[in-house]
């Protein structure tokens, strides 16, 4: 998946393009054991009767949700500071603007898809 990944400064700050795709970025992908265990919180946190988990999806190591328009990818990422899930607003085919980015532990699947699921109500309001 190649998306052009533009990152918000601030207020008044102009978007402003990032010259990476997400793919190279993906430094520990999500796996299928991650997608159960958000299925899981899902089913933990909402009994799920809206069919939440129905929205995910897991590709290329990236998780997604798209619902009612909305569309974000979460991406595992490492630095100095060690391991992080980005969020990306997908605006179009093309292009993806990082919303935010969240410490994680990819060894702990349950609290990931707890702070996955956090992030999802937080940016699909």
């Amino acid at each position: 998946m190649t998306l052009t990944i533009i990152r918000n400064h601030g207020p008044g700050h102009p978007l402003t393009p990032l010259a990476c795709t997400i793919g190279p970025r993906i430094t520990a992908p999500f796996t299928v054991t991650h997608l159960d265990a958000l299925h899981t919180v899902a089913e933990e946190v909402a009994d799920d009767e809206a069919g939440l988990s129905d929205y995910l999806n897991l590709q290329g190591g990236v998780l997604s949700w798209a619902a009612e328009g909305t569309r974000l990818l979460f991406a595992a990422v490492a630095d100095a500071d060690g391991m992080y899930v980005q969020v990306l607003r997908v605006l179009t085919d093309t292009t993806a603007r990082l919303e935010a980015d969240w410490p994680i532990s990819l060894e702990l699947p349950h609290e990931t898809a707890r702070t996955i699921w956090q992030l999802i109500g937080l940016h699909t309001l």
